[in-house]
């Protein structure tokens, strides 16, 4: 996912001036977020496809804040098909 800076501000200690193009690693953000890890658990290299699905098979789990997010973008660039899909 690629970003630009709006406003000077600084990442992991280092000043990134603005109009900056940052590249965000979304799959490495899911893999540290506690949140994700409670829900689907630490191994990420398994092959596990029940781990999105809720216990009985009554529909898929849910993991907020990624739930409505991750596929479609947020705020000012949300994909104009995420109502459609």
């Amino acid at each position: 996912l690629f970003l630009e800076v709006a406003e000077p501000c600084e990442i992991d200690g280092r000043a990134v001036p603005q109009g900056t193009t940052i590249w965000a690693m979304m799959q490495e953000s899911c893999r540290r977020s506690s949140e994700l890890r409670d829900v689907i658990g630490d191994d990420w290299d398994a092959w596990r496809p029940r781990r999105w699905i809720v216990e009985g098979g009554a529909g898929l789990r849910s993991c907020p804040p990624f739930d409505d997010s991750m596929a479609f973008g947020h705020g000012a660039r949300l994909c104009p098909g995420k109502l459609m899909s």
